[in-house]
């Protein structure tokens, strides 16, 4: 069973102070700490750990059993150009990080072929902003030059695979 956390920064309420409510508890970083410890857990991370994202990128590149949906107002304020920064990993990396060494040290994070491969469709609009929230998907997908296979595992299929 997949576990879904929430990463980012979080609504400030009244009951904050009285339930000792922080934001500095939902870094994506922590999630490299159980995602390594539980090697056979898979995690979700909640909006791709806004405004941390380096921190969420970087520990989706290292820990396989760790995915992010991109829920939240990432997808309408960030460019493709910027998703391609930070997601900086596809199928030719292995090439162009190194050619003709040894990159073993690499394997885990390098055997999926995109960042694409552990991303998974999520929002938290209401139904009448879902067709809006898809339509930022499908820009994101068409962006990053994904092909049919790619956007059928985001849209669903990585999840599948989480609960096989």
């Amino acid at each position: 069973m997949p576990i879904l956390l929430h990463t980012g920064t979080i609504l400030r309420t009244p009951a904050d102070r009285a339930e000792d409510v922080r934001s500095t508890r939902m870094h994506p970083i922590f999630l490299d700490t159980v995602a390594r410890h539980f090697s056979e857990l898979n995690l979700i991370g909640a909006h791709l750990g806004n405004p941390w994202y380096e921190e969420a990128a970087m520990s989706l590149f290292w820990n396989r059993n760790l995915y992010f949906d991109l829920s939240g107002t990432t997808l309408k304020r960030k460019p493709v150009s910027w998703f391609k920064e930070i997601l900086w990993w596809d199928d030719s990396t292995k090439s162009r990080l190194a050619p003709n060494r040894d990159l073993s040290h690499y394997q885990s994070a390098l055997a999926d072929t995109h960042p694409l491969d552990r991303i998974c469709f999520g929002t938290d609009v209401p139904i009448p902003e879902m067709s809006a929230a898809m339509d930022d998907y499908k820009h994101l997908a068409d962006g990053m030059d994904a092909p049919e296979s790619m956007r059928r595992r985001l849209w669903g299929e990585n999840i599948v695979r989480m609960l096989s």
